[in-house]
């Protein structure tokens, strides 16, 4: 971007950093004061405990990444410089949004604003090109401002910066290599850039290697004017630059997987797991369910991995290195899409269906219960969500494709990113945190959507209003309709867990009785909430209430008689009151339930296991 440019949108580029810093301490102050807050669990506890044992010293993993690392040694830089306190570490990702509202209007203004540079610029300069010029400037940078503006209160965005996930840096990733695919024009496809990009790619591959599926369509646009030169030696050099720059960030996490795992992986394992989650005959195309339940001594394991692990060795027999797992699912995922074909091309068109879905599905947390704590983010969520801003977007869209054929390579390169994106998704499945990167992609042409339709409206462009009010309202319709009654299944099957979440951030940080209120909120809405009976008998056993307790673990366990945390605590009950033989034969049976084992209950076993067996057992 030439510097007087830069001056001319200096005020627009401070204004949008004022507003999108604003909406985020709004959201902020909020949020400190949420249940959620200071009280990580999943994913969040995940990426918690692996970055302080990081700034501990333990710089290497103890085995191969099953996640993409890139998040977790980022937040332990800031955990090693700046200390563990959660309010400067969610303030810094919300710093790191209000760069990427920046990176939209700059993206923006260098699509639809800068046209003249290369179409004018052997043109003479005369008035009617000046005209045209500045108009395009204009367009190029209302939109750019509407644009940034709408990434800027994009509820799901701000929401995900405050969270211990990795994916805002998808979002800021993808701003930047967009924002530099679009200054390379202005390097004429240099070497340079070719490296550089290649880069930022590999970067954002070890942040989530999903990326990696955008490196044919941007290799292509960077060749598109070497291959007009003709000049076979530059295209292979520059080629080679570019794979070059895109290996290096992958190299060092590649060499870490072998010398700790002994194989060769990429970056990470936990594609060859969620591809089966995502693909068997039992998958809905949205929850990240397993078929059982490991349990794990020690710190918080991810289910998903643990799972992935244990059951690959059982059915194996023998214990596969993370090579080996990551194939194995992979190969059962395939097996199961060749015997249940029809399944898997509905269920396709389903996950395709729902990523284009204006609801958003939960991963972790809800955003619609989080939003019941922050008001701000309930009236962000009613505005700028995903049924409002995408139908804008693809409508914005389709008017540049059919209108701007002056920049019809950039447009296609944009085309060819955002179904490749939501491709990657739909392989695997869909929730609101893998698709949200989409956002970027997309949010430049809600920008000039919104031009396009006041400009016609200003020139009484009757062809051009009809045309985009009905790609809108047909967008709008399709996006916004429920097509698979998503937004009722999630509300009387997730409800429960929900507020079950509430409350165990509450018990986390000692309000029990706000937990126990939403333990029974959430009972109320499944009455045969397992997990929900076991918390609120936990609560209560830490209160002293041992007798009620009980009562819960009981209920639990008549409901679901596999139900080991149940036994495991009932076994708790009894050895405190004094009972151990009947403490021991529900540790022993939790065990037997739990399969691959249950630390806790055989480390309760074996103790017992010594009382009972001395001539004098202390029991009443």
């Amino acid at each position: 971007m030439e510097k007087n440019s830069f001056r001319e949108i200096r005020f627009y580029i401070l204004l949008i950093i004022f507003i999108a810093l604003v909406v985020r301490l709004l959201y902020f102050r909020e949020a400190i004061q949420s249940p959620y807050f200071d009280a990580p669990f999943l994913d969040e506890l995940y990426h918690q405990q692996w970055a302080e044992e990081i700034a501990s010293g333990r710089v290497l993993n103890e085995r191969v990444f099953f996640r993409a690392p890139l998040y977790a040694y980022l937040l332990a830089t800031k955990f090693f410089l700046l200390g563990k306190n959660t309010v400067s570490t969610k303030l810094f990702q919300h710093i790191i949004g209000v760069i990427t509202s920046v990176l939209i209007f700059l993206v923006t203004f260098l699509l639809f604003g800068q046209k003249e540079t290369a179409h004018h610029q052997h043109s003479p300069k005369n008035k009617k090109n000046e005209a045209v010029s500045h108009r395009e400037y204009s367009i190029g940078l209302v939109s750019a401002v509407i644009s940034a503006l709408i990434y800027a209160f994009y509820a799901p965005v701000v929401f995900f910066e405050g969270e211990l996930l990795d994916i805002f840096l998808s979002c800021f990733f993808y701003a930047l290599l967009l924002f530099l695919l679009l200054s390379s024009r202005r390097w004429t496809a240099s070497k340079t850039a070719f490296f550089i990009i290649g880069f930022l790619l590999g970067i954002s591959a070890i942040a989530r290697p999903n990326c990696l599926i955008f490196s044919p369509f941007i290799l292509l646009y960077l060749l598109y004017s070497l291959i007009e030169q003709k000049k076979i030696r530059t295209i292979i050099l520059t080629c080679s630059l570019f794979v070059l720059g895109l290996l290096l960030p992958i190299l060092p996490v590649t060499i870490h997987n072998a010398v700790v795992g002994h194989c060769f992986v990429p970056i990470s394992t936990y594609d060859g797991i969620n591809f089966y989650i995502g693909n068997n005959h039992t998958a809905d195309g949205y929850t990240p369910k397993t078929t059982r339940r490991y349990f794990a001594g020690g710190r918080y394991r991810d289910s998903v991995e643990l799972f992935a692990e244990k059951e690959s060795t059982l059915l194996l027999g023998y214990e596969p290195n993370a090579r080996q797992i990551k194939a194995y699912w992979y190969k059962r995922a395939f097996q199961e899409i060749k015997h249940y074909p029809r399944h898997f091309f509905t269920l396709l068109i389903k996950k395709f269906i729902l990523f284009w879905n204006a609801f958003e599905i939960k991963n972790n947390k809800n955003i619609y219960v989080v939003a019941e704590f922050c008001p701000w983010l309930n009236f962000l969520l009613s505005l700028f969500n995903f049924g409002t801003v995408v139908p804008l977007a693809l409508s914005g869209l389709f008017m540049a494709l059919i209108f701007l054929k002056d920049i019809r390579r950039e447009l296609l390169l944009f085309l060819a990113l955002i179904i490749a994106f939501s491709f990657s998704v739909v392989l695997f499945f869909v929730t609101s945190r893998h698709r949200l990167p989409i956002i970027p992609l997309l949010v430049p042409f809600a920008g000039y959507g919104a031009v396009f339709f006041l400009k016609a409206v200003a020139e009484i462009n009757w062809k051009k209003m009809i045309l985009f009010i009905s790609l809108l309202g047909l967008f709008t319709l399709a996006v916004n309709h429920d097509w698979y009654d998503i937004r009722r299944t999630e509300k009387s099957s997730n409800l429960a867990k929900d507020y079950w979440s509430v409350a165990n951030c509450f018990a986390q940080k000692g309000d029990f009785s706000s937990a126990k209120a939403y333990y029974q909120k959430a009972l109320a809405y499944d009455p045969e909430f397992c997990d929900a009976l076991n918390n609120l008998g936990t609560l209560l056993f830490k209160q002293g209430q041992y007798h009620q307790a009980a009562r819960y673990f009981e209920r639990a366990i008549q409901l679901d008689p596999h139900y080991v945390k149940g036994y495991y605590n009932l076994g708790v009950y009894y050895e405190e009151v004094g009972e151990l033989s009947k403490a021991f034969q529900m540790y022993k049976k939790a065990i037997l339930l739990a399969p691959g084992g249950y630390e806790r209950a055989m480390n309760a076993v074996n103790r017992l296991s010594a009382i009972l067996s001395s001539p004098h057992p202390k029991e009443d």
